[in-house]
Parts: structure tokens; C-alpha cells; sequence
């Protein structure tokens, strides 16, 4: 086995040993000092879960890729370890995302502040170059201006934390979405030999299995079960939007753009994005706050058609693989550009809630749409 796929390995498997070394250290933690995720009219658990299984991610992640950098280091003596600017600044912003969750789900932090420290930490990533500065022809559109990539790039970032924070609405959700989306970017960034960020992710994707466990497989014993809370929703989901930027950025830093490879990521990201569309786009026809918290997510519909968790779930996933499926096949076999592509999954995810809808109807309730 080449040296690059053993730290690869490496940096997955010792982060998947840290997860079972640190969440239950975690929920001991937890238990001991109350910190619980209670039931209220929105949430759907029915029992005190604690909170903060979240909290492992970023330490897993960091701690398993550095030694995993190290070990490669030591074994061909042609990887630097040194700290780069755009790699302090990322250290910084995910610090800063990943603490604000760990206040936020410890003690609480009113919405507009945790979004101005999302909006520090995204200007921050911008800032340094790492930006979205094309859009490859998608609308007649190729090169942009800084003046409008900076702010572009923020509010992508943005949107991607809170679509992926936003569906952390039922057991394993959230963590199986983002592992697919992980394995998606591992596979482009394997294909592309960028190694540095093969192995972060690696140890990313790593810690998510324990924590699965323990969400998921660990409910039979609710002693044993816990949510990742903010400080994992909110880090996930600013990791993946940066990835995304990486991806697309197309600089001499980075690596090349290839629209096949992009792909996956975004196909996988269509469910928790469309998503976030529809619901604000509901939520402003029947003029209500756009940050009002409901229970109108598509886990919350699926659920009102009748469905346990568990079978919300594989549907989801289910989704999610339909659209990967489709667009792999009509953008490589039927050559469809990215904008046929987007309508065609606009018009089957409108498709799908309108089945959705059906659904409900027949349980008798009222659906917002």
C-alpha cells in the first residue's frame, strides 16, 4: 500500500479510536453536570438527552491529521509541516465557529451574535484568497470581481453552516449526510493527490463513526445516547464550506477545478440547501421571521406523513442518492451543463415534497407547503 493511503488510514483510524476514547468521557461530563438537550414542542426527542458529543470533532480531526502529517513527514521526508497563512486563518475560523458552539450549547448565545462571529470567521477565509472567484460559466458567468467574490463567498459560507446546522433534526441525520459529503470530498481530493486535505478530512470522517454509535446504536440505552449540539453542527458544516471553496477555487494553491468531481459534493448537499430555500421562502409568504425556529424542516414533514426516525432517515438518504445517481449520469453519459442539471433537481425535490404533501394530507394535517 502506498505511503499516502497509510496516512490517510492513519489519520481516520486514530480518529475514529478518539471518538470512543473522548464522547464517553464526554457523556460522563454531561450526566455530571446536567447539561442537557430537553424536550420542547419543536424537538422530537421525548427525553433529556445531553448535548455536546460535538465537542470531539474538532480535537479528533486536528489531532489525528497532525500525527498522520508527522508519520508521512518522517517517512519521505518530502511533506512540510509548517503552518501556512491560509492554514493558521482556517485554524483561527474554525476556532472561533467551534467555540461559539461550545458556549452556545454549554450556556446559550443569542442568534444574532453567534451569526455576526459566523459571519467574522467567514470574511476572515475570504480574506486570505480562499474565495469563490468563478462560477466556470454557470449562468454566462466565469471570472468575478473581488468586490462581489468577497461578499459572494461569505454568504455561501454562511448558507452551508446553517443548512447543515439546521438539519441536526433527528438521530444520525446530520452526521450521515456530512460523513457522505466527507467521502465525497475525499475521493476528489485523493483523485487530485491534494494530500494535506485528504488526511484532515480523513480524521474528520473518523470521529463521526463513534459518534454515530453513541447517537444512533447507543439509543437502546438512553444512558449512552447524545446529540452533537451546535459545536458540531455548526463546525461541520463550516468545514464542508470551505472544502467546497477549495474545490471550486481553482488557484495555483489549490487544486484544480474539475466539474465532474464536483458532483457528488453538491448533489449530496442538495436535500439540507433546497431545504433551507424552501423553508424561507414558506416562512416569508406567510410573513414570519426567516430565523424563527419551527418544524417545518423536510425531517419534520416526512415525519408528520407517518414515519419513525429511523425510516426518515434511510428516505433522506435515500433522496440524496437518487440526486447523486441522476446527476452522475446525466452530466457524464447525456453531457447536461450544471444549469440544465440544477432545474432538473429543482423540479424533482419540488416533485418530491409535493408527494410529501400528499402524504400528510391523507394523516389529516395541515401542510405550510
Amino acid at each position: 500500500m502506498p505511503i499516502q493511503y497509510i496516512a490517510i488510514l492513519l489519520s481516520f483510524s486514530l480518529s475514529f479510536v478518539g471518538g470512543f476514547i473522548f464522547i464517553p468521557a464526554i457523556l460522563h461530563f454531561c450526566q455530571s453536570h446536567q447539561l442537557f438537550d430537553f424536550p420542547t414542542n419543536r424537538k422530537v426527542h421525548r427525553q433529556a438527552i445531553p448535548r455536546l458529543g460535538g465537542i470531539a470533532f474538532v480535537p479528533c480531526m486536528v489531532i489525528s491529521a497532525f500525527v498522520a502529517l508527522f508519520f508521512l513527514n518522517k517517512q519521505t521526508n518530502n511533506v512540510s509541516l509548517q503552518v501556512t497563512l491560509r492554514s493558521f486563518v482556517f485554524l483561527v475560523s474554525l476556532a472561533m465557529v467551534y467555540f461559539m458552539g461550545v458556549l452556545d450549547d454549554i450556556i446559550g448565545l443569542k442568534a444574532r451574535n453567534k451569526f455576526i462571529i459566523q459571519m467574522i470567521a467567514a470574511a476572515l477565509i475570504s480574506a486570505i484568497g480562499l474565495r469563490i472567484n468563478s462560477l466556470y460559466g454557470f449562468l454566462g458567468i466565469y471570472d468575478i470581481p473581488i468586490w462581489c467574490s468577497i461578499p459572494l463567498s461569505v454568504f455561501f459560507i454562511l448558507f452551508v453552516i446553517n443548512s447543515i446546522n439546521l438539519i441536526d433534526g433527528i438521530d444520525g441525520l446530520c452526521a450521515t449526510i456530512t460523513f457522505l459529503i466527507l467521502l465525497s470530498f475525499l475521493y476528489s481530493h485523493i483523485v487530485e493527490a491534494s494530500l494535506v486535505y485528504a488526511i484532515l478530512i480523513a480524521g474528520l470522517m473518523g470521529v463521526l463513526l463513534p459518534y454515530l454509535y453513541f447517537n444512533m446504536l447507543g439509543g437502546h440505552k438512553i444512558k449512552r445516547k447524545i446529540f452533537m449540539g451546535d459545536s458540531g453542527s455548526l463546525s461541520l458544516g463550516f468545514i464542508i464550506s470551505v472544502l467546497f471553496i477549495i474545490q471550486a477555487e481553482g488557484s495555483p494553491m489549490s487544486m484544480a477545478f474539475e466539474k465532474g468531481l464536483f458532483i457528488l459534493p453538491y448533489s449530496l448537499m442538495i436535500v439540507p440547501v433546497f431545504d433551507v430555500v424552501r423553508v424561507i421562502l414558506v416562512r416569508l409568504r406567510h410573513r414570519k421571521p426567516i430565523f424563527l425556529a419551527d418544524k417545518n424542516h423536510i425531517h419534520h414533514k416526512i415525519m408528520r406523513a407517518g414515519f419513525n426516525q429511523h425510516q426518515v432517515l434511510g428516505l433522506i438518504i435515500g433522496m440524496s442518492s437518487l440526486f447523486c445517481g441522476m446527476n452522475f449520469v446525466l452530466f457524464n453519459d447525456f453531457q447536461y451543463s450544471v444549469v440544465t442539471l440544477v432545474c432538473v433537481d429543482i423540479f424533482l425535490y419540488m416533485g418530491i415534497h409535493f408527494l410529501i404533501n400528499l402524504h400528510i394530507r391523507r394523516h389529516g394535517e395541515y401542510v405550510f407547503v
